[in-house]
């Protein structure tokens, strides 16, 4: 087996118009000990980039106006389900171009650990 076949990837799967995102993995990821609760803004980093510069270049932009919270509601086999809560929703995405959402993976070794692999998160996909 070429060693590329075990490198631990995940990508943005979707996202619902009601924040849930999902993401998966290429492999069962070891989440038995996984208290979903202890995932926060120490082991993520989740934050909305805008389309075109537009916090840039329109003058009376504000960045807060992209401010949200979230949640883990679900990481089970290769799946991370994140329920992001927005304080501005109409602010998303305004444009034809649309926002982008980026997730970092900033703690991997307790969370994000291929069960087939004994592996975390290759770091090619520790940014989404």
């Amino acid at each position: 087996m070429p060693p590329e076949a075990n490198i631990v990837s995940a990508h943005i799967s979707g996202i619902t118009s009601l924040g849930e995102v999902s993401i998966k993995f290429n492999t069962p990821m070891k989440i038995e000990q996984v208290n979903i609760t202890h995932i926060n803004f120490t082991v993520l980093d989740i934050y909305i980039k805008p389309a075109q510069d537009r916090h840039l270049i329109a003058p009376d932009f504000n960045l807060t106006s992209l401010n949200f919270t979230w949640n883990i509601i679900l990481y089970q086999e290769d799946t991370l389900k994140i329920k992001l809560n927005f304080s501005d929703p109409l602010t998303i995405s305004p444009l034809l171009e649309r926002d982008i959402l980026v997730v970092h993976f900033k703690e991997l070794r307790d969370y994000f650990v291929s069960d087939t692999y004994l592996k975390d998160l290759h770091y090619n996909f520790t940014t989404l």
